[in-house]
């Protein structure tokens, strides 16, 4: 993936958890988990091109420049992971049914 693409979804995935941690909103946590599975996945190889004169074409070449990024995927592992347990928690606190609330232990 290219690095600006990289960090665009980087910037949607942010955006996305905090509006859906403010609105509480259950179909925002869900695209945020897509989007920070999606970097999970894509942020091992981070490309970018580097231009390089070509002497006997006379013109620019691009040239591919792969990194690898580790702790990319482990700072989307915790988006993905926080998306997921936060989502189900504004799930059962909006379509709980308030069962603890009806029944309370002794």
């Amino acid at each position: 993936m290219l690095i600006e693409l990289f960090i665009f979804f980087q910037v949607v995935v942010l955006g996305l958890f905090l509006a859906s941690f403010f609105t509480k909103q259950e179909i925002l946590w869900a695209l945020t988990a897509v989007v920070a599975a999606f970097l999970m996945f894509s942020s091992w190889n981070i490309e970018y091109y580097v231009y390089a004169y070509n002497t006997t074409s006379f013109a620019y070449d691009a040239i591919a420049t792969v990194h690898n990024y580790p702790y990319l995927m482990g700072i989307n592992m915790i988006f993905l992971a926080l998306a997921v347990l936060l989502g189900i928690f504004d799930l059962f606190d909006k379509y709980g049914g308030g069962f603890a609330k009806k029944n309370p232990s002794k």
